[in-house]
């Protein structure tokens, strides 16, 4: 019940932050969360390190952010020595090796537990192993209903950087790799951060009222001259969500 609790509490302050944060940047979405779908193909780079840990005073998922982390990227499905967790579900998914004997969990894996760490939650190999056969029920579940139209939650987190550019975060490794193995062509994304200068760029557009031809089908732009001010409604509502993100917060300290 109190994980119930506390997942309904952190709902509540990601909306809450998102209207301070839409206050400054009111050509953003309507909601934090919304989600884009968009081709597979265009996501081709990987953050290096997350802006969160950059700068974690200026990061606030759905808003904007500058500095160069979107220029401190690299192309991780080119490079399959350096993305370990690429290469241990394409072991696992096209060489048919199973999940313990795959270098993620020979090598990495295990001098993580020698250290004393844990991961994901579990503090041995058994348990991580056991942990690791979700996986191939989602797998399964991709083949057979889609990557829409599944009982999971599949939406990919990604970044925009400052030419419009999707990047790959930390986070959705797994289901993210296995749609690149069974061939999927699009995904539902959801921007979990975008560079000032590409915010920068909306502004200007909205201003002339007019998108370059090769971003019209871009998803921030298609939403771009639909964004009004911040409007009294949208007050009231942050308050009312602060207030209960409060009130819930104060529950769960007893």
């Amino acid at each position: 019940m109190r994980s119930i609790i506390r997942n309904i509490s952190n709902q509540l302050k990601g909306y809450t932050v998102y209207q301070l944060v839409k206050y400054k940047y009111p050509l953003l979405p309507k909601r934090f969360n919304e989600t884009f779908e968009v081709p597979i193909d265009l996501i081709k780079l990987k953050v290096e390190e997350s802006p969160a840990q950059l700068d974690s005073k200026k990061f606030a998922i759905g808003g904007v952010m500058g500095g160069d982390w979107d220029l401190k990227v690299w192309e991780f499905a080119s490079d399959m020595e350096k993305n370990i967790k690429y290469k241990c579900l394409y072991d696992h998914y096209v060489r048919h090796i199973p999940w313990d004997k795959t270098f993620l969990f020979r090598e990495y894996y295990t001098n993580e537990f020698n250290k004393g760490g844990t991961v994901r939650g579990c503090k041995d190999l058994k348990s991580l192993l056991y942990a690791y056969n979700k996986y191939d029920t989602i797998l399964k579940s991709i083949q057979e209903n889609g990557i829409k139209t599944g009982k999971i939650d599949y939406d990919v987190p990604v970044y925009i950087g400052r030419n419009g550019n999707y990047i790959f975060t930390f986070n959705g490794n797994h289901r993210f790799y296995m749609c690149l193995l069974l061939g999927i062509k699009s995904i539902p994304i959801k921007v979990y951060l975008r560079h000032e200068l590409w915010y920068e760029k909306l502004e200007r557009w909205k201003e002339i009222g007019e998108v370059p031809n090769e971003f019209k089908n871009h998803p921030d732009c298609s939403h771009v001259f639909n964004q009004k001010k911040f409007s009294n409604f949208n007050r009231i509502n942050f308050w009312h969500l602060y207030f209960w993100e409060v009130l819930i917060s104060g529950f769960l300290s007893f």
